[in-house]
């Protein structure tokens, strides 16, 4: 962040993505808010800058939702996970001022139905990959796009729950929950026997990933242990021993998806990092189940 340009007003380069740099922001937020160096702005700004890029500078569609790109109006799902938690965290943290506060984390849960309004799938209860725009479109039900747009819903949820004006979004987290539950619920009902979901979630022709399989497997599992509802946890189990079967002797998580093709493996011998991120998320999720003695 330090070695950008002094008038870089997003975090790093997103290579054209709006969502990218602003999946930092919780990261930066943590930094400024633990640093030693009180006389240290320089996160404050980073933070405060990238916020209003995402708010009065990134492109809209017409519905309000900010772009995932900068040239144009597209709508990716994996945005709900970079942009999103950030906003509300910044709300979350807006200690001095309530109604800033109020105004950011509402604006965080806005943007999560607006994606919803658009890409949603209602027939499939699954979300479109990448609509809008004149590029490249991917109306398919992507695995990994599915996930992102579950487990970026679930941190925000958490972060509104966890924020000192949660009573005031009883409405908001009762959505979110809602819309949460609508993509593990039917993602779980494509699994394949082995515990697996496909690269494409719906579609047989697909190939098994195990990066949405992993990450949609951590959402299910945080989810249960904010609702305590089960309904969905012995497939995210199947799931999550597949997982601890698909990794090698040194780590590496195996038959994933290539995160820049989205339709295709992994090549032999090259890894993704999303799916190193999503294992730890799983595991994450799993031990802190245990630990609450829920399951």
């Amino acid at each position: 962040m330090r070695a950008l340009p002094v008038d870089s007003k997003v975090l790093v380069d997103g290579d054209g993505a709006v969502g990218d740099p602003a999946s930092l922001g919780v990261a930066v937020l943590l930094a400024n808010w633990t640093r030693t160096n009180l006389s240290d702005s320089s996160f404050s700004v980073a933070a405060s800058q990238q916020l209003n890029h995402l708010l009065y500078v990134a492109p809209r569609n017409a519905n309000g939702a900010i772009s995932h790109r900068e040239d144009q109006v597209q709508l990716w799902a994996d945005f709900v996970y970079m942009a999103p938690p950030f906003i509300a965290y910044y709300g979350a943290l807006s200690t001095g001022d309530t109604s800033q506060s109020i105004d950011l984390l509402q604006e965080a849960y806005d943007q999560c139905r607006l994606y919803r309004d658009i890409l949603r799938d209602a027939d499939a209860g699954l979300w479109k990959h990448i609509v809008l725009g004149s590029g490249e479109q991917d109306l398919t039900h992507w695995g990994t796009g599915n996930a992102w747009a579950a487990a970026g819903m679930l941190r925000v949820l958490e972060t509104i729950r966890h924020s000192r004006v949660s009573s005031q979004f009883e409405a908001q987290k009762g959505n979110l929950t809602l819309w949460i539950d609508e993509i593990v619920g039917s993602a779980w009902k494509h699994q394949q026997t082995n515990g697996t979901l496909l690269n494409v979630l719906d579609d047989p022709r697909s190939f098994a990933d195990s990066s949405s399989t992993a990450l949609l497997a951590a959402a299910t599992f945080r989810l249960a242990s904010i609702t305590r509802d089960f309904s969905h946890v012995l497939p995210a189990t199947r799931a999550f021993q597949l997982i601890q079967q698909s990794l090698d002797s040194d780590g590496w998580l195996l038959n994933t998806v290539d995160p820049l093709t989205f339709n295709t493996p992994s090549a032999p011998g090259v890894h993704s990092p999303e799916g190193q991120a999503f294992v730890l998320l799983l595991e994450s999720a799993w031990r802190d189940l245990v630990a609450s003695s829920i399951i």
